[in-house]
């Protein structure tokens, strides 16, 4: 749900428990999302590594100083 949030341009904020919800599966599904937007020259919503923080690792931190 919150990848599908993210992908339609919902506000984050919005989805209840979205930070319950956090999970390694998802920052992995988040982070390859903003690769495939950055491959395709288009931006990354700062609201999508919300639910990817606590599971960052040091290829995540790497993506986060690209924002």
């Amino acid at each position: 749900m919150i990848l599908k949030a993210v992908f339609v341009g919902s506000p984050l904020d919005l989805i209840q428990g979205i930070d319950h919800r956090a999970n390694p599966e998802l920052a992995r599904m988040l982070t390859a999302y903003a690769h495939e937007r950055w491959a395709a020259k288009r931006p990354v919503i700062p609201e999508l590594w919300r639910p990817v923080g606590r599971f960052a690792d040091a290829e995540i931190l790497a993506d986060l100083e690209k924002c």
